[in-house]
């Protein structure tokens, strides 16, 4: 029989490499073991990697779920769609979007490659729209965010 690959499981599911990766480890999914993979030394899913049968059942029983997170993932989504959605308040999720900003937020900018001590100036972000002054409101749309991995940093901060 022959073995499958991450990029096997990854075309049924029609989802992107770090989009798996990211599921894995926002819900906890414990497989990086022998369980699951025939080279279990590893901390991130690629396409080459082989799979055993039971990492490729339990992932294709999650089907729905991965695609869900896949689509909300890449949607634009304003603050208040993702505090209804997982069930945080709008005012604790503003607080938290915007002391965190940098941590997801895609920034195009310049940098001085010939001082060590540079930091990127910031021209403008590609993954938000209607943020003004570089502060998120609730009408601000982002998109490359996960709701589900918001809601796990957030429960992660008390």
């Amino acid at each position: 029989m022959e073995r499958k690959t991450i990029l096997q499981i990854r075309n049924e599911l029609g989802i992107y490499n770090n989009i798996l990766n990211m599921y894995v480890k926002i819900f906890g999914m414990r497989i990086f073991s022998e369980k699951y993979l025939f080279s279990p030394n590893v901390y991130d899913l690629r396409d080459y990697h082989e799979i055993k049968d039971e990492l490729y059942y339990l992932l294709i029983s999650q089907k729905d779920k991965i695609q869900e997170f896949s689509k909300d993932y890449y949607k634009w989504k304003s603050p208040k769609y993702i505090s209804e959605k997982i069930g945080i308040n709008l005012n604790i999720l503003l607080s938290f979007l915007n002391m965190y900003k940098l941590d997801f937020l895609e920034a195009e900018g310049t940098i001085d490659i010939f001082d060590p001590k540079s930091e990127l100036v910031v021209e403008r972000f590609l993954n938000v729209r209607k943020m003004i002054d570089d502060i998120i409101f609730e009408d601000t749309e982002i998109k490359k965010i996960s709701s589900y991995g918001i809601l796990k940093r957030i429960e992660n901060l008390n």
